[in-house]
């Protein structure tokens, strides 16, 4: 989504001329098309084959078999001027296309954790030489560049994800809250809850199982009801979850709904945004919430969140706690006027520095300055400075 407004935004700026290059599809594939030519990584059904007889035998896959090696193919004498890689996920990538000797500009949305997903965190520790620029997408994230990878703080610039929030809150509210609550079957005068995210362990779906329980045991008079926006990880995790949910007599409190197109509809019906994530480098839901005027409560320690929220747009708690997490929402069920005031300035915060408006003329200078200045790469041990 960060990708999308940063394109959306240089193509109406229209200093670059602009080509993506996607690792593999997906629903905003169509929405890439739409601002500039797209190209889809893929491999043809022999070379499927050759790697799965590769794997198999426990044998090195061959390079020209490999979507890195297809990478360097597509962007060879093109004309490209600098490369802007948008995650961690494409290391093995950036490293291939590093052989065109070109400026690397590396947008980082992850934390170790979710750097360490991606084989074992390996391919981006070996692909960070070749960055030109980094851009952490939050304090946090920039603090582990330095800290976890040797990352020089010169070599980065800090710029804070974004989204584009809803022009008036109100009217997105009016239009949609009681229409979803009423769809789910949940009472119009219940203190809805709510989290936006894929269903999986770094999001903490478990901890949002936790914390449901917590309040009913807590606040057993109130109407408290639990949503959670995003798709499953996979049918094993939604098992396990569903499970939890019968064994804890909490099925008709908690729902989880899927991804949904419309998320900002489902958003609409909250009173407060929950993010129980274990890990978050900032994550673009929590701003889109606050932009709805909904306060936002969160882990310690976990990323983006508490940075976001600091002592005036919800509630920071003790990592992991989900009793502490309860207690605080429990009390928010009984203050709107406390709710209203945390949730306007989170919506402020959104709204001065957190816009695609205000964020995107900063990564357009990063871009700007690595096209101008004749910085080296980062050298790694044992080897010259310089990529070719």
């Amino acid at each position: 989504m960060v990708l999308r407004h940063l394109l959306c935004w240089l193509k109406a700026d229209g200093r670059f001329s602009l080509e993506v290059l996607l690792k593999s599809g997906g629903p905003l594939e169509s929405d890439f098309a739409t601002l500039a030519p797209t190209t889809v990584l893929r491999l043809a059904r022999h070379e499927h084959w050759a790697r799965r007889i590769c794997n198999r035998l426990e044998r090195k896959i061959p390079a020209g078999f490999t979507l890195s090696f297809k990478a360097l193919q597509f962007a060879r004498d093109r004309g490209f001027d600098l490369i802007y890689a948008n995650t961690v996920v494409v290391s093995e990538e950036v490293e291939a296309l590093a052989k065109l000797g070109l400026p690397i500009v590396w947008h980082i949305h992850e934390l170790p954790f979710g750097i360490q997903s991606h084989g074992g965190g390996r391919p981006f520790l070996n692909a960070r030489w070749f960055a030109r620029t980094f851009i952490p997408c939050s304090v946090r994230v920039q603090q582990a560049l330095g800290e976890t990878y040797s990352i020089p703080a010169k070599k980065m610039k800090l710029v804070h994800e974004f989204v584009v929030p809803a022009d008036d809150p109100a009217v997105v509210v009016a239009r949609h809250r009681e229409a979803i609550r009423k769809e789910l079957g949940m009472p119009s005068n219940a203190f809805v809850i709510g989290m936006c995210g894929g269903v999986i362990w770094r999001k903490g779906p478990d901890l949002f199982v936790n914390l449901a329980r917590h309040l009913v045991t807590e606040f057993p008079g109130k109407i408290i009801r639990l949503l959670w926006i995003g798709g499953w990880e996979n049918a094993r995790m939604q098992s396990q979850i569903e499970h939890d949910l019968r064994m804890a007599d909490l099925a008709d409190r908690v729902r989880f709904v899927g991804a949904k197109a419309n998320s900002l509809a489902y958003l609409a019906a909250l009173d407060v945004f929950a993010l129980v994530s274990r890990e978050d480098p900032f994550p673009l839901t929590m701003l889109e919430a606050a932009a709805l005027g909904l306060p936002v409560v969160c882990f310690d320690r976990t990323g983006g969140g508490p940075e976001f929220v600091g002592d005036d747009a919800g509630i920071v708690v003790g990592y992991g706690d989900t009793l502490a997490m309860a207690r605080a929402l429990g009390e928010l069920s009984g203050q709107p006027a406390r709710r209203e005031q945390l949730g306007a300035a989170a919506r402020l915060k959104v709204m001065q520095r957190f816009t695609v408006d205000i964020q995107a003329p900063k990564i357009l200078r990063v871009i700007e300055e690595a096209l101008e200045t004749a910085i080296e790469p980062m050298p790694a041990p044992g080897m010259a400075a310089g990529v070719g």
